[in-house]
């Protein structure tokens, strides 16, 4: 399955017919179900948290990996 496609559907922007096929290839393969619903899991408590500061993510992602 194409991980775009997989975007598509968690989105809720893929067409009836492609939602259609990921859920079927999602019934077909439970391991990679699994991964998909942690995905999803993941980015609806991102989305859940409020607007991300994009400018001050590289601060603190250095803060990170740099000591005092």
């Amino acid at each position: 399955m194409n991980w775009e496609r997989i975007g598509r559907y968690l989105a809720g922007e893929a067409s009836r017919e492609e939602a259609a096929e990921v859920r079927r290839w999602l019934d077909e393969h439970r391991s990679d179900a699994e991964v998909v619903a942690a995905l999803e899991r993941l980015t609806r408590a991102v989305r859940e948290s409020g607007p991300v500061d994009v400018e001050a993510a590289p601060d603190a992602n250095r803060l990170l990996y740099v000591g005092d």
